[in-house]
């Protein structure tokens, strides 16, 4: 069951009031009467006047509300399932109250004209309290076992009242990371790209005007080998992971554009038969190590993965998978930053009613403090590399916070100026935790509803390094909104018709299933 198909029964029982209002309409309370058919010839009455405005003694027997049966308006109504008069929908008269033949035969109507021509005047009696759920302003319809009262998808997660699925949550990193590698790529390393060229894209998508297959690049397939080595060994393997890495390469990874430096860690591994998998990576750049965001690109997946671990483990586990090819102080820490952004969404979605609210200062606080507290013989917070890094990206994080400001809506020079676009870790993964966390709220240009959308959207018109940008970015709000299995409409966070145009779709859903149920154990 769907909420499309929820919408269409409720719009099926709609039209069915609709055809029953115009039998249930009677002369004495239509407001609006036309020369026609069908009206009831009044009875005599020799009763005073006096008398129709005494209160009766008892309800009334056909409807239960509280007025003489004989000024009922349901009193020639025929039920649908005894095919009797007299009686409204569901409130059934004894049989001793049944009137004889005779009497029916009595008052017999007769074709002169008709009360009303498709009026529905139901909702009058109807009741709509509005009451506020978690701070939130929620219209109710007062339950008079007739009707059926909705809460649509957005306001339920508004109003937070259950703590999110894990399983929700790992389909919505990864399938936001997929679309943001796979959308994003089009447009990489354009300086800026206006918001209407990838917005066109979005709803051609949607509209089906535009089907042709897109393909991801090394950020969704190094992230895709990550997860194929841990769920084949049960555990971070360095010389296996290294021996995946190489072989997708060699496979199919011409057309997938690594970075400059990475394929040539793969061939040096593939040289020595992967024993010491993170010598070669650490001589690069005469000894400095690579310094871009090809660790933060990919670790969205294993974030996941290490979801459950304590800090320590998960850090560790961050660390090391980066380090088989990237080692610079600068990369690590971007790695580690952009891990930890997925860990603190969880803990956020995760939480019980009321308290899943994110706050971007409070968010970034938390980043740079968890950061700080990676414990790791890798990692020497005493070295002045190390203390540089940390620096540069609680500079990188005051800026997010100034362009953050409500009041400033900052153009899309301006932030670039601010954060950079590029493939240096320092530049693109403060720009993408920027770009979810602007996301968050509408933004003018942009007029998509659905936040991972509109931050793919944001993203890729921030230019740069687009495809990984945005698969850091949209693995975030992906994350942060969560996406269940029959969410397939248009309208859901991430439509099926998005997900549908990204290569081998089916082998990524086979991995977030495996994820999702070894995680929700």
């Amino acid at each position: 069951m769907t909420f499309q198909s929820l919408t269409t029964e409720c719009q099926r029982l709609i039209n069915l009031k609709h055809d029953t209002a115009l039998i249930d309409q009677s002369p004495v309370t239509s407001s609006c009467c036309v020369q026609a058919i069908n009206s009831i010839l009044p009875r005599k009455s020799n009763k005073t006047s006096d008398r129709r405005q005494s209160k009766p003694p008892t309800s009334c027997w056909h409807c239960g509300e509280w007025h003489f049966a004989r000024y009922c308006q349901f009193r020639r109504h025929k039920y649908s399932k005894c095919i009797r008069r007299g009686h409204k929908e569901d409130l059934y008269r004894s049989q001793r109250l049944q009137p004889s033949a005779h009497h029916r035969e009595a008052h017999k109507s007769r074709s002169n004209s008709v009360a009303a021509t498709f009026k529905v005047d139901f909702t009058c009696r109807r009741k709509f309290p509005m009451v506020r759920t978690n701070d939130i302003p929620v219209r109710l319809q007062l339950d008079t076992g007739s009707d059926i009262t909705l809460l649509s998808d957005r306001t339920w997660r508004r109003i937070e009242c259950t703590a999110m699925d894990v399983r929700n949550f790992v389909r919505g990193v990864i399938s936001g990371g997929l679309i943001g590698d796979c959308y994003g790529y089009i447009y990489e390393d354009r300086p800026v790209v206006k918001f209407d060229v990838p917005l066109k894209l979005i709803t051609d998508t949607l509209s089906g005007a535009d089907r042709s297959q897109l393909i991801y690049t090394d950020d969704t397939q190094m992230g895709l080998a990550t997860l194929r080595s841990l769920r084949c060994t049960n555990k971070l393997d360095p010389s296996h992971l290294a021996r995946e890495y190489a072989e997708d390469y060699f496979k199919d990874g011409s057309h997938r554009y690594y970075g400059g430096t990475v394929p040539s860690v793969f061939r040096e591994n593939a040289r020595t038969n992967y024993e010491n998998p993170f010598s070669y990576a650490a001589t690069l750049f005469k000894g400095s190590g690579s310094y871009g965001n090809g660790g933060a690109m990919r670790v969205s997946p294993l974030a996941l993965y290490g979801l459950k671990v304590s800090e320590i483990e998960f850090d560790k586990l961050v660390i090391d998978v980066t380090r088989l090819t990237h080692t610079h102080p600068l990369a690590v820490c971007g790695a580690l930053l952009q891990a930890h952004a997925v860990r603190l969404v969880w803990s956020i979605v995760s939480k019980s009613v009321g308290a899943g609210e994110l706050f971007p200062t409070q968010f970034l606080d938390q980043l740079l403090t968890r950061l700080r507290a990676v414990h790791h013989e890798f990692v020497n917070w005493n070295d002045p590399k190390w203390q540089d890094a940390i620096a540069s990206y609680r500079q990188k994080f005051e800026s997010i916070k100034s362009l953050l400001v409500p009041s400033l809506n900052p153009p899309v020079d301006k932030v670039v100026e601010s954060l950079g676009h590029d493939l240096k870790a320092i530049n693109s993964v403060p720009l993408s935790i920027f770009a979810f966390l602007r996301s968050l709220k509408p933004i003018e240009g942009i007029p998509l509803q659905s936040i991972p959308l509109r931050c793919l959207v944001y993203t890729i018109g921030l230019g740069g390094d687009t495809d990984s940008n945005a698969c850091m970015a949209c693995s975030l709000a992906g994350g942060y909104v969560g996406l269940e299995p029959w969410q397939t409409c248009t309208d859901s966070p991430i439509s099926h018709e998005i997900l549908a145009r990204c290569e081998r779709l089916s082998v990524v859903n086979e991995m977030i299933d495996w994820l999702g149920s070894r995680l929700a154990e």
